[in-house]
Protein backbone atom coordinates (compact mmCIF):
# COMPACT_ATOMS: atom_id res chain seq x y z
CA UNK A 1 0.00 0.00 0.00
CA UNK A 2 0.95 3.61 -0.39
CA UNK A 3 0.77 7.06 1.73
CA UNK A 4 0.94 9.77 0.30
CA UNK A 5 4.23 12.00 1.94
CA UNK A 6 4.98 15.56 1.80
CA UNK A 7 8.47 14.31 -0.37
CA UNK A 8 6.17 12.05 -2.76
CA UNK A 9 4.76 8.90 -2.86
CA UNK A 10 5.90 6.52 -0.51
CA UNK A 11 5.42 2.27 0.09
CA UNK A 12 4.57 1.94 3.51
CA UNK A 13 4.22 -2.18 2.94
CA UNK A 14 3.32 -4.85 0.38
CA UNK A 15 0.47 -6.95 0.62
CA UNK A 16 0.39 -10.27 -0.93
CA UNK A 17 -3.42 -11.08 -2.29
CA UNK A 18 -2.11 -13.92 -4.36
CA UNK A 19 -1.15 -15.28 -7.54
CA UNK A 20 -1.51 -12.68 -10.43
CA UNK A 21 -2.09 -14.37 -14.22
CA UNK A 22 -0.75 -12.03 -17.15
CA UNK A 23 -4.03 -11.75 -19.36
CA UNK A 24 -3.46 -13.45 -22.53
CA UNK A 25 -1.68 -12.62 -25.29
CA UNK A 26 -3.97 -10.37 -27.93
CA UNK A 27 -3.11 -10.79 -31.14
CA UNK A 28 -2.23 -7.97 -33.75
CA UNK A 29 -4.37 -5.87 -35.77
CA UNK A 30 -4.38 -7.72 -39.12
CA UNK A 31 -3.22 -4.37 -41.02
CA UNK A 32 0.19 -5.07 -39.38
CA UNK A 33 2.36 -6.84 -41.44
CA UNK A 34 5.15 -8.32 -40.39
CA UNK A 35 8.07 -8.80 -43.04
CA UNK A 36 11.23 -11.45 -43.17
CA UNK A 37 13.88 -10.84 -46.01
CA UNK A 38 12.11 -8.55 -47.65
CA UNK A 39 9.01 -10.77 -48.03
CA UNK A 40 5.44 -10.66 -46.22
CA UNK A 41 4.65 -13.63 -44.21
CA UNK A 42 1.81 -14.64 -41.92
CA UNK A 43 3.12 -15.80 -38.19
CA UNK A 44 1.07 -17.79 -35.60
CA UNK A 45 -0.14 -16.55 -32.30
CA UNK A 46 3.45 -17.92 -30.42
CA UNK A 47 5.66 -16.93 -33.44
CA UNK A 48 4.24 -13.12 -34.01
CA UNK A 49 4.37 -12.87 -29.28
CA UNK A 50 8.36 -13.83 -30.02
CA UNK A 51 8.55 -11.91 -32.76
CA UNK A 52 6.93 -8.30 -30.73
CA UNK A 53 8.95 -9.11 -27.66
CA UNK A 54 12.43 -9.07 -30.06
CA UNK A 55 10.86 -5.71 -31.60
CA UNK A 56 10.45 -4.03 -27.83
CA UNK A 57 13.94 -5.07 -27.48
CA UNK A 58 15.47 -3.10 -30.21
CA UNK A 59 14.52 -0.10 -28.44
CA UNK A 60 15.57 -0.85 -25.06
CA UNK A 61 18.88 -1.42 -23.01
CA UNK A 62 18.62 -5.20 -22.92
CA UNK A 63 20.21 -5.26 -27.04
CA UNK A 64 23.51 -4.53 -25.65
CA UNK A 65 23.94 -7.61 -23.51
CA UNK A 66 26.13 -10.28 -26.04
CA UNK A 67 22.65 -12.89 -25.45
CA UNK A 68 20.29 -10.60 -27.28
CA UNK A 69 23.06 -10.02 -30.28
CA UNK A 70 24.13 -13.46 -30.76
CA UNK A 71 20.93 -14.90 -31.27
CA UNK A 72 19.79 -12.38 -33.25
CA UNK A 73 22.63 -14.74 -35.75
CA UNK A 74 20.97 -17.56 -34.77
CA UNK A 75 18.82 -17.94 -37.81
CA UNK A 76 21.84 -17.88 -40.20
CA UNK A 77 24.03 -20.32 -38.79
CA UNK A 78 23.45 -23.58 -36.16
CA UNK A 79 25.66 -23.00 -33.04
CA UNK A 80 26.29 -26.84 -32.57
CA UNK A 81 29.92 -27.56 -30.39
CA UNK A 82 31.79 -29.81 -32.78
CA UNK A 83 34.04 -32.32 -32.35
CA UNK A 84 37.95 -32.22 -31.47
CA UNK A 85 38.72 -34.51 -34.58
CA UNK A 86 36.83 -32.04 -37.06
CA UNK A 87 38.38 -29.26 -39.07
CA UNK A 88 38.45 -25.51 -37.71
CA UNK A 89 34.89 -25.11 -39.00
CA UNK A 90 32.53 -22.41 -36.71
CA UNK A 91 28.91 -21.49 -36.20
CA UNK A 92 27.11 -19.05 -34.18
CA UNK A 93 28.83 -19.72 -30.75
CA UNK A 94 32.44 -19.63 -32.46
CA UNK A 95 32.41 -16.77 -34.63
CA UNK A 96 35.38 -15.12 -34.03
CA UNK A 97 36.45 -11.60 -34.79
CA UNK A 98 38.14 -12.74 -38.10
CA UNK A 99 34.86 -13.80 -39.39
CA UNK A 100 33.15 -10.99 -39.99
CA UNK A 101 33.96 -7.37 -41.13
CA UNK A 102 31.58 -4.76 -40.46
CA UNK A 103 30.62 -2.15 -42.79
CA UNK A 104 28.41 1.33 -42.45
CA UNK A 105 27.41 1.33 -46.08
CA UNK A 106 28.31 -1.44 -48.70
CA UNK A 107 26.44 -1.57 -52.49
CA UNK A 108 24.18 1.28 -51.48
CA UNK A 109 22.83 -0.96 -48.26
CA UNK A 110 23.64 0.78 -45.09
CA UNK A 111 24.80 -1.20 -41.32
CA UNK A 112 26.23 -3.97 -43.70
CA UNK A 113 28.01 -7.29 -41.98
CA UNK A 114 30.01 -9.59 -44.00
CA UNK A 115 30.39 -13.03 -42.99
CA UNK A 116 33.43 -15.24 -44.52
CA UNK A 117 34.67 -18.42 -42.97
CA UNK A 118 34.21 -22.30 -43.40
CA UNK A 119 31.20 -23.68 -42.00
CA UNK A 120 29.67 -27.42 -42.71
CA UNK A 121 31.93 -29.81 -44.30
CA UNK A 122 34.80 -27.17 -44.39
CA UNK A 123 32.40 -25.39 -47.18
CA UNK A 124 33.26 -21.67 -47.52
CA UNK A 125 30.30 -19.41 -45.81
CA UNK A 126 29.79 -16.30 -47.27
CA UNK A 127 26.88 -13.56 -46.64
CA UNK A 128 26.86 -9.85 -46.68
CA UNK A 129 23.83 -9.08 -44.18
CA UNK A 130 22.24 -5.70 -43.36
CA UNK A 131 21.10 -5.45 -39.77
CA UNK A 132 19.70 -3.06 -37.45
CA UNK A 133 21.81 -0.25 -36.82
CA UNK A 134 21.97 -0.99 -33.06
CA UNK A 135 23.03 -4.56 -33.61
CA UNK A 136 26.07 -3.21 -35.78
CA UNK A 137 26.73 -0.61 -32.94
CA UNK A 138 26.71 -3.75 -30.27
CA UNK A 139 28.66 -5.61 -32.83
CA UNK A 140 31.78 -3.19 -33.59
CA UNK A 141 31.57 -2.66 -29.28
CA UNK A 142 32.07 -6.32 -28.86
CA UNK A 143 35.22 -6.50 -31.11
CA UNK A 144 37.16 -3.29 -29.53
CA UNK A 145 40.25 -4.49 -27.92
CA UNK A 146 39.66 -7.74 -29.21
CA UNK A 147 42.20 -9.60 -32.06
CA UNK A 148 41.35 -11.46 -35.07
CA UNK A 149 41.43 -14.56 -33.66
CA UNK A 150 39.75 -14.00 -30.01
CA UNK A 151 35.61 -15.21 -30.08
CA UNK A 152 32.81 -12.46 -31.02
CA UNK A 153 30.56 -13.71 -28.29
CA UNK A 154 33.18 -14.62 -25.47
CA UNK A 155 31.03 -15.12 -22.83
CA UNK A 156 28.39 -17.20 -24.29
CA UNK A 157 27.65 -20.98 -25.48
CA UNK A 158 24.98 -23.17 -26.83
CA UNK A 159 23.78 -23.96 -23.19
CA UNK A 160 23.96 -20.50 -21.78
CA UNK A 161 21.48 -19.37 -25.45
CA UNK A 162 19.07 -22.46 -25.43
CA UNK A 163 18.67 -21.80 -21.17
CA UNK A 164 17.61 -18.24 -21.86
CA UNK A 165 15.02 -18.63 -24.90
CA UNK A 166 13.51 -21.65 -22.72
CA UNK A 167 13.09 -18.93 -20.06
CA UNK A 168 10.96 -17.12 -22.90
CA UNK A 169 9.00 -20.07 -23.03
CA UNK A 170 8.90 -23.62 -22.24
CA UNK A 171 10.68 -25.71 -24.95
CA UNK A 172 12.19 -22.63 -27.09
CA UNK A 173 15.44 -23.25 -28.41
CA UNK A 174 18.29 -22.09 -31.31
CA UNK A 175 16.45 -25.35 -33.22
CA UNK A 176 13.26 -24.37 -33.09
CA UNK A 177 14.04 -21.57 -34.44
CA UNK A 178 15.15 -22.62 -37.09
CA UNK A 179 13.39 -25.65 -37.57
CA UNK A 180 10.24 -22.96 -37.83
CA UNK A 181 12.15 -21.09 -40.73
CA UNK A 182 13.01 -23.97 -42.87
CA UNK A 183 9.31 -25.36 -42.27
CA UNK A 184 7.91 -22.06 -43.34
CA UNK A 185 9.86 -21.70 -46.53
CA UNK A 186 9.44 -25.31 -47.07
CA UNK A 187 5.73 -25.03 -47.19
CA UNK A 188 5.86 -21.56 -49.06
CA UNK A 189 7.82 -23.16 -52.09
CA UNK A 190 5.77 -26.01 -52.12
CA UNK A 191 2.61 -24.12 -52.54
CA UNK A 192 4.35 -22.24 -55.74
CA UNK A 193 5.84 -24.89 -57.62
CA UNK A 194 3.43 -27.64 -57.06
CA UNK A 195 1.23 -28.20 -60.02
CA UNK A 196 -1.79 -30.60 -59.49
CA UNK A 197 -1.65 -31.35 -63.54
CA UNK A 198 2.16 -32.62 -63.22
CA UNK A 199 3.15 -36.17 -63.27
CA UNK A 200 5.13 -37.83 -59.97
CA UNK A 201 7.98 -36.71 -61.64
CA UNK A 202 7.83 -33.93 -62.15
CA UNK A 203 5.90 -33.19 -58.57
CA UNK A 204 9.00 -34.41 -56.72
CA UNK A 205 11.09 -32.23 -58.97
CA UNK A 206 9.19 -29.41 -57.38
CA UNK A 207 9.14 -30.78 -53.92
CA UNK A 208 13.17 -31.44 -54.36
CA UNK A 209 13.58 -27.59 -55.61
CA UNK A 210 11.76 -26.62 -52.25
CA UNK A 211 13.85 -28.50 -50.14
CA UNK A 212 17.09 -26.87 -51.93
CA UNK A 213 15.39 -23.26 -51.30
CA UNK A 214 15.20 -24.65 -47.65
CA UNK A 215 18.75 -26.00 -47.70
CA UNK A 216 20.47 -22.73 -49.04
CA UNK A 217 18.04 -20.84 -46.63
CA UNK A 218 20.11 -22.88 -43.86
CA UNK A 219 23.62 -22.97 -45.32
CA UNK A 220 23.34 -26.50 -45.80
CA UNK A 221 26.46 -26.64 -48.47
CA UNK A 222 28.64 -29.36 -49.02
CA UNK A 223 31.28 -30.41 -51.85
CA UNK A 224 30.66 -31.56 -54.87
CA UNK A 225 30.70 -35.58 -54.70
CA UNK A 226 33.82 -37.26 -56.60
CA UNK A 227 31.70 -39.23 -58.56
CA UNK A 228 29.52 -36.50 -59.88
CA UNK A 229 30.57 -35.98 -63.45
CA UNK A 230 30.93 -39.42 -63.90
CA UNK A 231 27.39 -40.04 -62.93
CA UNK A 232 26.06 -37.17 -65.05
CA UNK A 233 28.24 -38.49 -67.93
CA UNK A 234 26.38 -41.89 -67.48
CA UNK A 235 23.13 -39.95 -67.21
CA UNK A 236 23.74 -38.24 -70.75
CA UNK A 237 24.77 -41.23 -72.50
CA UNK A 238 21.40 -43.16 -71.25
CA UNK A 239 19.41 -39.84 -72.49
CA UNK A 240 21.04 -39.17 -75.76
CA UNK A 241 19.95 -43.47 -76.40
CA UNK A 242 16.74 -42.76 -75.46
CA UNK A 243 16.20 -40.18 -77.84
CA UNK A 244 17.25 -42.13 -80.54
CA UNK A 245 14.87 -44.74 -79.61
CA UNK A 246 12.00 -42.59 -79.75
CA UNK A 247 12.91 -41.28 -82.92
CA UNK A 248 13.41 -45.07 -84.08
CA UNK A 249 9.43 -45.54 -82.67
CA UNK A 250 8.30 -42.65 -84.51
CA UNK A 251 8.70 -44.06 -87.57
CA UNK A 252 7.55 -47.52 -86.80
CA UNK A 253 4.33 -45.28 -85.54
CA UNK A 254 3.91 -43.63 -88.56
CA UNK A 255 5.06 -47.13 -91.01
CA UNK A 256 1.89 -49.23 -89.14
CA UNK A 257 -0.60 -46.07 -89.03
CA UNK A 258 -0.07 -46.01 -93.27
CA UNK A 259 -0.86 -50.13 -92.77
CA UNK A 260 -3.33 -49.77 -90.49
CA UNK A 261 -5.51 -47.07 -92.16
CA UNK A 262 -6.78 -49.60 -94.45
CA UNK A 263 -5.71 -53.19 -93.28
CA UNK A 264 -7.00 -55.69 -90.84
CA UNK A 265 -8.12 -55.43 -87.41
CA UNK A 266 -4.73 -57.02 -86.44
CA UNK A 267 -2.51 -54.28 -88.28
CA UNK A 268 -4.82 -51.74 -86.23
CA UNK A 269 -3.80 -53.85 -82.92
CA UNK A 270 0.04 -53.28 -83.82
CA UNK A 271 -0.26 -49.34 -84.45
CA UNK A 272 -1.83 -49.15 -81.55
CA UNK A 273 0.57 -50.77 -79.36
CA UNK A 274 3.21 -49.17 -81.19
CA UNK A 275 2.05 -45.58 -79.94
CA UNK A 276 1.67 -47.28 -76.67
CA UNK A 277 5.80 -47.78 -76.59
CA UNK A 278 6.03 -44.19 -78.21
CA UNK A 279 4.56 -42.89 -75.12
CA UNK A 280 6.23 -44.96 -72.88
CA UNK A 281 9.65 -43.83 -74.48
CA UNK A 282 8.66 -40.27 -74.08
CA UNK A 283 7.72 -40.96 -70.52
CA UNK A 284 10.84 -42.50 -69.71
CA UNK A 285 13.20 -39.68 -71.36
CA UNK A 286 11.37 -36.80 -69.24
CA UNK A 287 12.21 -38.96 -65.92
CA UNK A 288 15.63 -39.31 -66.98
CA UNK A 289 15.92 -35.42 -68.20
CA UNK A 290 14.30 -34.17 -64.75
CA UNK A 291 16.72 -36.49 -62.45
CA UNK A 292 19.61 -35.36 -64.65
CA UNK A 293 17.99 -31.32 -63.88
CA UNK A 294 17.86 -32.43 -60.00
CA UNK A 295 21.17 -34.22 -59.67
CA UNK A 296 22.82 -31.25 -61.44
CA UNK A 297 20.55 -28.65 -58.96
CA UNK A 298 21.90 -30.16 -55.94
CA UNK A 299 25.05 -31.18 -56.12
CA UNK A 300 26.30 -28.56 -53.71
CA UNK A 301 23.15 -28.70 -51.68
CA UNK A 302 22.69 -31.07 -48.51
CA UNK A 303 19.35 -32.09 -49.52
CA UNK A 304 19.16 -35.26 -47.03
CA UNK A 305 20.34 -33.41 -44.47
CA UNK A 306 17.58 -30.29 -44.94
CA UNK A 307 14.71 -33.04 -45.20
CA UNK A 308 15.39 -34.90 -42.22
CA UNK A 309 17.11 -32.52 -39.58
CA UNK A 310 15.62 -29.23 -40.61
CA UNK A 311 12.29 -29.51 -41.97
CA UNK A 312 9.28 -30.73 -39.92
CA UNK A 313 7.99 -34.04 -41.55
CA UNK A 314 4.36 -33.37 -41.39
CA UNK A 315 4.07 -30.82 -44.09
CA UNK A 316 5.79 -33.18 -46.73
CA UNK A 317 3.20 -36.08 -45.25
CA UNK A 318 0.05 -34.08 -46.04
CA UNK A 319 1.74 -32.61 -49.53
CA UNK A 320 2.19 -36.43 -50.58
CA UNK A 321 -1.15 -37.01 -49.56
CA UNK A 322 -2.74 -34.29 -50.92
CA UNK A 323 -0.95 -34.39 -54.51
CA UNK A 324 -1.30 -38.00 -54.56
CA UNK A 325 2.48 -38.73 -54.71
CA UNK A 326 4.10 -42.17 -52.84
CA UNK A 327 5.60 -41.20 -49.39
CA UNK A 328 8.01 -43.47 -50.86
CA UNK A 329 8.83 -41.42 -53.39
CA UNK A 330 10.43 -38.89 -50.95
CA UNK A 331 11.98 -41.59 -47.49
CA UNK A 332 13.36 -44.27 -48.18
CA UNK A 333 12.62 -47.79 -45.80
CA UNK A 334 14.73 -46.25 -42.57
CA UNK A 335 13.25 -42.46 -43.00
CA UNK A 336 9.58 -44.00 -43.34
CA UNK A 337 9.62 -45.64 -39.86
CA UNK A 338 11.81 -42.68 -38.24
CA UNK A 339 8.56 -40.41 -39.71
CA UNK A 340 5.97 -42.91 -38.67
CA UNK A 341 4.15 -40.91 -36.01
CA UNK A 342 3.77 -38.18 -38.60
CA UNK A 343 2.46 -40.48 -41.25
CA UNK A 344 0.06 -41.79 -38.77
CA UNK A 345 -1.46 -38.21 -37.31
CA UNK A 346 -1.30 -36.45 -40.31
CA UNK A 347 -4.03 -35.62 -43.32
CA UNK A 348 -3.77 -33.73 -46.57
CA UNK A 349 -4.75 -30.66 -44.73
CA UNK A 350 -2.36 -30.09 -42.08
Amino acid sequence: LEDKQKNGVKWSFLEHKGPVFAAPYESLPKNVIFFYNGQTMKLSEVAEQIAGLYAKMLDHDYTKKKIFNKNFFEDWRACNQKDEDQADTVGCCSLRCEHIELHEEKDGKYYVVVFDFLGKDSIRYYNEVPVEKRVFKNLRLFMENKKKGDDLFDKLNTQILNKYLNDLMKGLTAKVFRTYNASWTLQRQLDDLTNEDDSIAEKILSYNRANRAVAVLCNLQKAVPKGHQRSMDKLKEKIDSKRDQIEDAKRQVKDARRKAKHGSIKKKMVYDNKKKMLERLKDQLAKLEIKKTDREDNKTIDFESSKLNYIDPRITVAWCKKHSVPIEKIYNKTQLERFRWAIDMDGPDY
